[in-house]
């Protein structure tokens, strides 16, 4: 996914069908090649000769981001040939692999010292890409095309993890529409894929160590975008609230196979099964950005020399994320959202067997959604090439939290809860740069005591921590109207305050 935003040439690959009658010229290719890259915030250039029918560009390069601070990335090919077919159509011809170096902030960066991490990616494209159409509506088209790409990611910064990452997609097949208006640049797009191939290795001599290999089946990948060609490519504040871009991309069934092993130790803990179909979503409309994913059946194999027992399993039904955060920086609050699920959780009878011998506990799926809104008040443009944005005084400022959904359940018992908060207009911050927060939560408990004291009668909890716990439930809720369970109201004033059902706390 990656791809789509540090490599926009990679969406010469990409399209949707439409009719085309008129002509094109390998001029009106490589111009309309230009105005894409320069809608995603890229500045472009080329050595470019004419040979007969072919428009050779030599020596391409996209670049965006500062050249100190922040992300930066530099795209190049040594030469690209658009060639005119004499039918109205131009070949894209990539004589040579489309590699990519970026920069961007570590940690330590992030604090002030001055440490990149470094990314090389290099891709190769094995196929033909006809262009068709007249120089202010284009449509790329590719059939049965093959790509390769790989990427090393380096850094001094021991907070960041050198990694390579190989991704081959095979037989791809779509097109990708392009529309120029004055200085307003439509674009759609739509292909398949057979089977796209993913393997991530984090090598380390010392250590943690990582593999990761994917096979997704089925894949598919569709996106629109509309915007204005920006003067500043480096403005991005502009070029957000101007861009509105979509990016989408599913598949049917997958496989996956996780390696983690210590430097100083030859053995390894091995992860390996299966994911249904899942999908990825992500957009920006009006300088806001969002990301939604989901992905259903998952289930997984743990192994190794440090599982206690044969037959580890995990299983989630379904499994979902939901993020959207403001990206430009305005006078007024601008509302943020984050969703997580993870529903009907479940493990194999071995892994129960290990904690509950005697099936005292219910073996009942678990579930955690947790589910959060509000609005901040975001006076820089939180982008990658701005990364100092967070510690230099234009920190995100709270001005509203809504606890929309917290449901948590475990083996037969429930924690249900919702609330809102306001930030304090002027207060000081209590707990390192927070604002101070006035506001309620509701909480309904369902057979928490029960399982309290059934986690101390096994053992697995200390007494001493069961009746803790119930006399911290004995002082914030008050039975509910259904037998087993509890419910809370706590409230935080402006003053201070902190009640539990109207009764001030002693702490």
């Amino acid at each position: 996914m990656r791809a789509f935003a540090l490599i926009p040439s990679t969406l010469l690959c990409t399209a949707i069908a439409m009719p085309v009658v008129a002509d094109v010229t390998p001029e009106d290719v490589w111009n309309d090649t230009l105005a894409t890259i320069k809608l995603f915030g890229q500045s472009v250039t080329a050595d470019l000769e004419r040979d007969g029918k072919t428009l050779i560009a030599r020596n391409v390069e996209f670049r965006s981001g500062a050249d100190e601070g922040g992300l930066s990335s530099v795209t190049t090919m040594e030469q690209l040939n658009l060639v005119n077919l004499g039918n109205g159509t131009v070949k894209m011809d990539f004589v040579s692999p489309i590699i990519s170096h970026a920069s961007y902030p570590t940690f330590s960066e992030i604090d002030g010292d001055d440490i990149l991490a470094e990314m090389t990616s290099n891709v190769m494209v094995m196929g033909d890409i006809i262009v068709s159409g007249d120089p202010d509506a284009v449509m790329y088209k590719v059939d049965g095309a093959d790509f390769e790409f790989l990427s090393e990611v380096s850094s001094a910064d021991e907070m960041a993890l050198a990694q390579t990452t190989e991704m081959t997609m095979s037989d791809v097949s779509g097109a990708w529409s392009s529309t120029l208006d004055g200085t307003k640049l439509t674009g759609q797009f739509l292909f398949d894929a057979d089977s796209y191939g993913l393997q991530m290795n984090q090598p380390g001599a010392e250590g943690p160590q990582a593999q990761i290999n994917l096979t997704m089946k089925d894949v598919s990948t569709e996106g629109e975008y509309e915007g204005t060609e920006q003067a500043n490519p480096e403005d991005w504040n502009t070029a957000l609230s101007n861009l509105t871009a979509r990016f989408a991309q599913s598949f049917e069934t997958g496989t996956f196979e996780t390696q983690f092993a210590d430097g100083d130790s030859p053995s390894a803990t091995k992860v390996a099964g299966t994911i249904g179909h899942t999908w990825v979503d992500m957009s920006t409309l009006d300088g806001s950005a969002s990301y939604e994913t989901s992905s259903s059946d998952i289930a997984a194999t743990i192994s190794g020399p440090a599982v206690p027992v044969d037959d580890a399993q995990v299983f989630i039904a379904n499994m979902s994320t939901n993020i959207n955060l403001p990206l430009t920086g305005r006078e007024t609050a601008q509302p943020f959202g984050l969703g997580l699920s993870f529903e009907d959780i479940g493990v194999s009878s071995a892994i129960w067997a290990m904690f509950d011998p005697q099936g005292q506990l219910s073996q009942e799926p678990a579930t955690v959604t947790l589910k959060l809104s509000g609005d901040a008040l975001v006076t820089e443009a939180l982008t990658p090439t701005n990364p100092a944005a967070i510690t230099d005084g234009g920190a995100p400022q709270l001005d509203r939290l809504n606890l929309d959904t917290l449901l948590v359940s475990f083996a037969g018992a429930k924690v249900d809860a919702t609330g809102a908060f306001k930030a304090i207009t002027g207060a000081a911050s209590p707990m390192g740069g927070l604002p101070d927060l006035a506001g309620s939560i509701n909480v309904t408990m369902t057979n928490v005591t029960s399982l309290i004291d059934t986690l101390t009668r096994m053992g697995i909890a200390p007494p001493e921590f069961g009746g803790m716990a119930q006399m911290m439930l004995g002082m914030l809720a008050r039975p509910g109207p259904e037998v087993g369970t509890l419910v809370s109201h706590i409230e935080r004033t402006e003053d201070g305050q902190i009640l539990a059902n109207g009764m001030p706390l002693p702490f």
